[in-house]
């Protein structure tokens, strides 16, 4: 299980919320009753992979708000004592929980977890991407806003697809099988070939490899979003360019990792 719910206390970004976890916290809380913060069987939501619902968020906070007073994180943790408290209330009567010692351990987050994270928050962390002068919120229109959604869905999509694929050891994928890639329709120059750069065909990249000495320039059609091996990512706006290199290290500064 992983963590379930938004981070209330700082931007409202969404956890990492598998669709199985989601179900089994809703589960949790439509079997307590609502006298006791649970839902009552109320809790009928969509469940959409990465998201909490508005419906699943809120009680989570009336659970946490009647159990845990002030804490207000607006989480559920693998493990921890909100979930045990959940677990202990929708037991049914005459039954014991299950020891917290017994619990399976959370596997271990990979750079592949990291980076499908930050690509679901990438759209909160635009903010956080600051020049010495220029905020990047002024150079993202409505329209950028709105292509990198659907930038962020496809990259998403992409990385559970290498979460379910074997590398030739016959071990699953823990990270991005090349230093990074990009989505969006881009110009990339390389700067190690003649002349100083080497031109690729405008076109629509999905999961296209970047190296390190390649620059991508976006289009006045559509934003990009370069994704990095070590679980960063980094909006890039129409018309607009930016070295791989520097993009990286810019996301690294800026970005969860853990």
């Amino acid at each position: 299980m992983e963590r379930v719910g938004r981070h209330a206390r700082t931007d409202g970004r969404n956890c990492q919320n598998r669709k199985a976890d989601q179900k089994t916290i809703m589960d949790l809380l439509n079997r307590i009753p609502a006298s006791a913060g649970g839902a009552g069987g109320s809790l009928n939501e969509p469940i959409v992979d990465g998201i909490c619902s508005d419906g699943l968020y809120r009680a989570i906070l009336r659970f946490e708000d009647k159990h845990f007073g002030t804490q207000r994180s607006g989480y559920v943790d693998p493990g921890g004592k909100m979930l045990e408290q959940m677990q202990k209330l929708a037991a049914p009567p005459g039954s014991a929980p299950a020891s917290p010692a017994a619990a399976p351990k959370p596997a271990a987050e990979t750079r592949l977890d990291i980076l499908r994270r930050n690509v679901l928050n990438v759209g909160a962390a635009v903010s956080k991407f600051h020049g010495a002068k220029t905020s990047w919120d002024e150079a993202w229109t409505a329209g950028d806003r709105v292509q990198l959604d659907r930038l962020v869905q496809l990259a998403v999509n992409h990385i559970d697809r290498l979460k379910a694929t074997k590398d030739p050891a016959g071990h699953l994928l823990v990270q991005l099988p090349w230093w990074g890639e990009v989505f969006g329709r881009v110009n990339i120059e390389d700067g190690k070939f003649s002349g100083g750069k080497r031109d690729r065909d405008i076109e629509m990249k999905y999961g296209y490899p970047l190296s390190v000495t390649e620059t991508v320039q976006t289009t006045s059609i559509q934003p990009a979003l370069l994704l990095f091996a070590q679980g960063f990512c980094y909006p890039l706006p129409s018309y607009n360019a930016i070295n791989a290199s520097a993009a990286h290290e810019i996301a690294r500064l800026n970005l969860q990792t853990d």
